[in-house]
Order: structure tokens, then sequence, then C-alpha cells
């Protein structure tokens, strides 16, 4: 606690020392910065350190920090949800006509009682006596994703790989074009190999195997480092943000 509160002091001492020295300026004009927007990135500095001091150990901070974090982002998504689905899609199209049958130009559209009645159906969930009415709504969410997603996959994953795979080996003029190709057909026909528990494998079977397993291992050693490579990413993001529009010790 004590460690706590010497950091907040030492947080706001420099703040103070940056706007006394006029830091916070528009970097193509000169000019001061609005009060709003100062205070903006003072804040914004602020929860980005409390959130880093989880590397040292868990901390009210921290705590502090993740809380309000997740906060605001419940806040935010029940806002877009009211504005971008309940009020376009249901209160305009439907109940806003029978509130206003006066006006001609608005038709209410009672195709749109269904998905409301699923939807209604969804928060039985909380009510255990009529907590299976949320069966239908999730079998509706279910066969629907389903339905929308196969076609999607068949044609983005396995059409797109076997198309790969039956490529010509000497289908392009480019000579590691035609490796390429030799590598993608050996690396989808060992990993097959690998997965086909139906038959024993050793012998030629057992090598061709343990090939498929190289190639998994490469294809999750690259996911990892390109997850590894995007945290970087907004690590660096924010320590720039820390050192040039907050502490200004790096040029624009």
């Amino acid at each position: 606690m004590i460690l706590g509160l010497a950091l907040l002091v030492l947080f706001l001492l420099v703040n103070v020392y940056l706007v006394a020295t006029g830091k916070f300026t528009d970097g193509e004009t000169g000019e001061r910065l609005a009060t709003l927007e100062i205070l903006g990135i003072m804040v914004a500095a602020g929860l980005t350190l409390a959130m880093y001091s989880f590397l040292y150990k868990d901390n009210p901070l921290f705590k502090f920090a993740e809380h309000l974090f997740l906060g605001i982002s419940v806040g935010y998504t029940i806002t877009i949800t009211v504005h971008q689905y309940l009020a376009k899609q249901v209160y305009t199209p439907l109940i806003e006509p029978l509130l206003f049958p006066d006006r001609t130009d608005l038709t209410p559209r009672w195709i749109l009682l269904i998905p409301v009645a699923l939807g209604i159906c969804l928060l039985a969930r909380f009510i255990p006596r009529i907590a299976w009415l949320s069966r239908y709504a999730f079998a509706m969410m279910v066969g629907w994703a389903a339905g929308l997603m196969v076609p999607q996959v068949v044609l983005g994953y396995l059409y797109k790989q076997a198309q790969a795979t039956l490529t010509p080996f000497n289908s392009s003029p480019s000579f590691w074009a035609n490796v390429s190709t030799v590598v993608v057909f050996f690396g989808v026909l060992s990993v097959l190999v690998y997965f086909f528990f139906s038959v024993k494998q050793d012998g030629p079977l057992k090598h061709i195997s343990n090939i498929g397993m190289i190639y998994l291992m490469i294809s999750f050693g690259a996911t990892f480092g390109f997850t590894v490579m995007s945290r970087i990413s907004l690590l660096t993001g924010r320590a720039m943000f820390l050192f040039r529009d907050w502490l200004h010790l790096m040029d624009r």
C-alpha cells in the first residue's frame, strides 16, 4: 500500500511538471492542447501504468484499472446493443409504427415478432420454471450459425487446401513455387496419416506420421510466434504513447 501511494504521488508530480513546463502542445501548430485532451492523456497514461504494474505483482492499482476496464467495456457494449439493434431493428420498424398509427409512412414489420420472441425466450433462462423455453432460441442460433459457417469453412479451408494439394508439381515456371507445391502436398499427406488411427502405425506409416508431427509442430510454432509478435506490437504501441504523447521524450 505504501509503495502504491508513493507511485501515485510520483505520477501526480510528473503530470504537474509536464503541465507547468508546457509539454502538452500540438506537434504541428505548437499550441497548447485543450484541457480535456490533456486530462485524457494523463488518465490513459495512469491506467496503462496501472495495468502493467501487474508485472510486479497483483496490487490495488491493477485491480482498479481492471475493474474499470471491464465496467466500461460492458457499458459500451450495452449502449451499442441498444442503439444498433434494439433501436434500429426492433423499435423503429416494429414499435414506432404502433405508437404513431396516424403516420402513413410507417408500416409495422410483423415478421420481426419471431426474432423478438426468440430473444425473450433467451431471457427465460433466468427463470427456472420456464428455462426450457431458452432451448428453442439456442437451437435456432446454433442451427443458423452452423448453416452459415459450414459452407464458408468448406470453401475457405477444405476446398482451398485440396486445390493447393492437387496443384501439379511443375505448374509454375518458378523453381521455388514448385518446391512449395511439393512441400504442401507432402505436408497434407503426412498430417492426414498422423491422424489416421484405424491402422497400426509402424514401418513406412510411422515415418510418414513422424513427418506429419513435424509439420504440426512447425504450424503451432508459427502460430505462437505470430501471437507473440502481435502482443509485442501492442506493447510497442503503449510504450510509444507513454514516451511520446505523455512524457514527450520522443519526437512525433
